[in-house]
């Protein structure tokens, strides 16, 4: 585990510092322009439904508006934010694919061939390993959910605890996979790795949940998830 934990802060400095030096930063790019968007069509919903609730945490009718129209524009303003969630994640797979390859050269110098039928591949890959992850993820808490319901963890904040660490993993695990792919790591190998891998894979999800979670202190969501994936 202390290895992994220095690996992650050499990794994260590095990250920075490549940052500070302006590289990478135009990946970026695509998830705000895909953020506007959602904006956009966010503020059309707020005006078609008032008093929506924007916030992807909270009760779809947690308001007590008692409109069906309104509760229908929370629940579609729900799947909108669900929806660019995934493109973020999956849909700009490729995108991620690309910047990894290239800090993978800036680092070692080796050259990846880079094609539209490569793009193709990435994308169905990243649907297939976030398929994967999700369903482990999701069989994996109900099992957790299950167990805690037995023993009376259920609602304590050990109970939250596993479950976000759950979760972590498995997002560790899909941008690992942007790594083991060009290395023709199948995806029977790639999710052999995450469980043979755990403590690096889990701290990986920790960071990025961290990232995506920590704009919510300031009420602003939507933007972890742009940066996220990126860092």
């Amino acid at each position: 585990m202390k290895k992994a934990f220095d690996w992650h802060l050499q990794a994260i400095k590095l990250v920075f510092s490549s940052l500070k030096s302006n590289r990478f930063w135009g990946y970026f790019v695509p998830g705000l322009a895909i953020l506007v968007i959602y904006l956009l069509i966010e503020g059309f919903l707020n005006l078609l439904f008032p008093a929506i609730t924007v916030n992807e945490g909270a009760n779809w009718f947690s308001r007590n508006i008692g409109s069906g129209w309104t509760k229908v524009g929370s629940l579609l303003d729900f799947m909108i934010t669900q929806v660019f969630i995934f493109f973020i994640i999956t849909l700009l797979s490729p995108v991620n694919t690309i910047l990894s390859e290239k800090l993978d050269c800036y680092l070692t110098g080796q050259k990846f061939n880079f094609s539209l039928a490569r793009i193709v591949h990435d994308l169905v890959r990243m649907i297939a390993i976030v398929s994967i992850a999700l369903t482990l993820e999701l069989l994996c808490l109900f099992v957790w959910w299950i167990i805690a319901k037995i023993i009376g963890f259920d609602g304590t904040s050990f109970y939250g605890i596993i479950s976000l660490l759950i979760g972590s993993f498995f997002y560790g695990f899909s941008f690992y996979d942007h790594s083991l792919e060009r290395y023709n790591i199948s995806v029977g190998q790639s999710v052999n790795f995450a469980f043979k891998n755990i403590s690096i894979v889990l701290l990986t999800g920790i960071c990025f949940k961290a990232l995506y979670y920590f704009p919510y202190i300031w009420d602003t969501p939507i933007i972890g998830i742009v940066i996220s994936p990126v860092i």
